[in-house]
């Protein structure tokens, strides 16, 4: 156990770590572990029992809670407490009662993590927990990413410094029963997992006991094998989907993601899933993901060039002006024009929504011309001698027109967007930098004739747009 948490980085020395208990067997054998070695010299951290009270079981309910807290006062660590309201979970999201509660749970982690503080949630899932997630996935319709199972570790979108880890992992469920008759350890059973109505009850009470009937005992590992193929696959897809979606990216607060259509047809089709799964993860916070079937929508979304796709969790897509959109319920209404403010020389000013653009100015000796010209749409530069500050920042306006750079005469900001096939719902969000006499510089796409830089230029402005990516 010590050497599985050791080799992942599990628990490092010196971390604040919350262990979530809910009084079950598995949860329980993990905060014996954690209390025998958070006391070894080559482990030291500082760990907090976490229990939630879903109250959805009555009486059974409150006695895990007080099971929890009495197992606490025995390890000597301290017990948070979190109750969960389960109906108000579901009316932010859909989905069962069971998943509901699951994700308030994970709701009412990050809140405890926060507030103790810990870098480290551990949960109790063991070796047959992700057997049968795999089998699970499997019957439901699933690809690589499914087959995968449970990892080890992963961080929460909401808290990226925040890791939700598995120190049992490798443990079956017998294994972890002996260790606690091994010290005479006592634990709460939950009637609720007798039930048959949860798919994933009947598959551990009856389906994987069929089919060791029929394949021996080996299934299980078989499993497990197959799970260990598909994340070292999965992992090198992954890698390879965040390399390929740096340049045609761009996130739009933490509720829409906007992909380049063309490039990302382009792609290997198993780098495009792996890049769909990811930016589907990011947006929803993890959760369970997609069906194989769901994938194949977005394939074929991709495939028409044009409409929309609803998808489970509230998850929308869509395509419009060749870039595709990912969109998280609620975040379909497009922004208003920020309100005009002053962008001191030098200075930044924060956008709505996220990002902010910088200025400052540069002296000789300049980049040839011809680098400079080069530079990225994020970055400008503009002949600090033709502008007349002050410089203020805005959203476009109605009427709103420039003469680009290289073109001979004023165009229309709206034509700009069309011609450039700017989506409708971002132009809203598009930093124009203007001073006294106009726009100098519409953010990330075109600079302004007027204030473009010359052989003679002896002082240069440069205006720089960070993104929240």
């Amino acid at each position: 156990m010590l050497a599985f948490i050791i080799e992942h980085s599990l628990i490092l020395p010196g971390d604040r770590v919350l262990a979530a208990v809910s009084g079950g067997p598995d949860s329980v054998c993990l905060a014996r572990i954690l209390a025998d070695l958070c006391r070894r010299p080559e482990l030291p951290f500082t760990w907090t029992m976490l229990h939630v009270q879903h109250g959805l079981r009555g009486a059974e309910s409150e006695r895990d809670e007080q099971f929890c807290r009495a197992l606490a006062d025995t390890l000597q660590v301290p017990c948070i407490v979190k109750e969960a309201d389960i109906p108000a979970a579901r009316s932010r999201g859909q989905g069962s009662v069971e998943m509901a509660a699951r994700r308030e749970r994970y709701r009412l982690f990050l809140e405890a993590a926060l507030a103790f503080p810990a870098r480290r949630i551990c949960l109790g899932h063991h070796a047959d927990d992700n057997a049968e997630t795999v089998l699970f996935r499997i019957l439901r319709g699933t690809g690589l990413r499914g087959l995968a199972g449970i990892p080890v570790r992963r961080t929460l979108s909401q808290q990226p410094e925040v890791e939700i880890v598995r120190p049992l992992l490798e443990e079956t469920r017998a294994e972890l029963q002996a260790c606690l008759d091994g010290v005479g350890q006592a634990y709460c059973t939950d009637s609720s997992n007798l039930s048959l109505r949860p798919v994933r009850n009947r598959i551990r009470l009856h389906l994987l006991p069929e089919l060791e009937k029929v394949g021996g005992p080996g299934v299980r590992g078989n499993l497990l094998c197959l799970a260990a193929h598909a994340r070292s696959a999965t992992d090198w897809l992954d890698h390879e989907a965040r390399e390929a979606l740096g340049g045609m990216t761009k996130f739009i607060g933490d509720r829409t993601v906007r992909l380049d259509a063309l490039a990302l047809a382009q792609l290997p089709r198993a780098i495009r899933i792996a890049a769909f799964s990811g930016l589907v993860e990011r947006l929803m916070g993890g959760g369970p993901s997609l069906l194989a079937a769901h994938y194949e929508a977005l394939e074929g979304l991709l495939k028409s060039g044009h409409g929309e796709l609803h998808l489970p969790r509230g998850l929308r897509a869509s395509i419009e002006s060749g870039s595709l959109f990912l969109e998280k319920r609620g975040s379909a209404q497009p922004p208003s024009p920020f309100a005009l403010v002053e962008l001191a020389v030098p200075g930044r000013v924060d956008l709505p929504g996220g990002g902010s653009i910088h200025a400052r100015l540069l002296g000789p000796p300049f980049p040839p011309l011809e680098e400079i010209r080069k530079q990225a749409p994020t970055l400008a530069y503009l002949d600090w001698n033709a502008v007349r500050p002050p410089l203020r920042v805005r959203g476009p306006q109605p009427g709103d027109s420039f003469q680009p750079l290289g073109m001979t005469g004023p165009q229309k900001l709206q034509d700009l967007f069309v011609n450039l096939k700017v989506p409708r719902r971002e132009r809203p969000r598009i930093p124009v930098v203007l001073d006294q006499q106009g726009i100098v510089w519409v953010a990330g796409y075109r600079l302004s004739h007027a204030v473009s830089i010359a052989f003679k230029t002896s002082c240069i402005l440069e205006l720089r747009l960070d993104l929240t990516i």
